[in-house]
């Protein structure tokens, strides 16, 4: 029932049937090209981003604020350890 629902008869006429399926052609390359040109649109502004970050690296400037550790390896630090009541060791 659904099939039959969005089913579209061919036409009869030769022409009107070559007519549709050039139209069909034209929609399956314009989609297509969408699509392309979307894709390249993506892969610039990805280029772009990569490009920005490489250079803010270049420049000292870091992309992200990350702590560095001190060299050695050693933190230093205050801590207090927090016992749960309810745990009986």
């Amino acid at each position: 029932m659904f099939q039959a629902m969005f089913h579209v008869p061919r036409p009869r006429h030769p022409l009107a049937r070559l007519l549709l399926g050039l139209l069909g052609v034209a929609a399956m390359i314009a989609v297509a090209i969408f699509s392309l040109m979307l894709l390249v649109a993506l892969a610039t502004v990805g280029a772009a981003w990569l490009l920005i970050a490489r250079l803010r690296m270049a420049w000292g400037k870091p992309a992200t604020h990350a702590a560095r550790p001190p060299p050695g390896g050693i933190i230093e630090g205050e801590y207090r350890v927090v016992r749960d009541p309810a745990d009986p060791r």
